[in-house]
């Protein structure tokens, strides 16, 4: 299931963070490292939509399914895909899932080192994005209607064999996250 197939089932999602949000921040799409755990995941049509919308093929060690090359950037590296001077996304149409679900993050419930002990995949929520962490305790309505939106997609039979197909789309458990939902069908899907 490719992205564009994905696509319809969240047209009727609200708009999180805000475009405006995002622009202001900067933060997104620059890592520290080339290795950093928060690189976007492309699956295998995402990786073709992202050629055809210009990104070079050599962005990705696999076209089957990989995590994007970052480029240099100063002290750190960047997305290919990002514009440095406006900090516009050039793929924005056609970004991978894992851009799209942004700033919530499919994560295993325990740290990679213990990843023989991983139980369970979540649903989370980066509170280091600027619009998270600038909501209250409890978390507003919107951000709470986004993960249940988000909860019953991701659980489908497609995304569930997609999923299952680019295991890179799941991350370890990271700071400053906040572990919202468990994702059953996809975790005993897994299992």
């Amino acid at each position: 299931m490719g992205y564009s197939l994905f696509l319809p089932l969240c047209v009727m999602m609200t708009s999180l963070p805000p475009s405006e949000t995002c622009l202001a921040c900067r933060g997104c799409c620059v890592f520290l490292t080339s290795d950093s755990p928060w690189i976007p995941y492309f699956r295998k049509e995402e990786i073709q939509q992202a050629v055809a919308a210009g990104l070079s093929q050599d962005a990705f060690p696999s076209p089957q399914g990989s995590h994007i090359i970052p480029v240099s950037y100063g002290d750190s590296v960047r997305c290919p895909a990002l514009e440095p001077d406006t900090h516009r996304c050039t793929i924005y149409n056609v970004r991978p899932l894992d851009c799209f679900i942004y700033p919530f993050i499919l994560m295993w419930d325990t740290p990679r080192s213990r990843r023989s002990d991983q139980k369970k995949i979540f649903l989370a929520l980066h509170e280091a994005c600027p619009f998270v962490f600038t909501q209250t305790i409890p978390l507003p309505e919107a951000l709470l209607m986004r993960a249940d939106e988000l909860m019953l997609t991701l659980q489908t039979p497609e995304m569930i064999e997609s999923l299952r197909a680019n295991p890179g789309m799941i991350m370890p458990t990271q700071p400053d996250t906040i572990l919202m939902t468990p994702l059953d069908r996809l975790t005993m899907a897994w299992n």
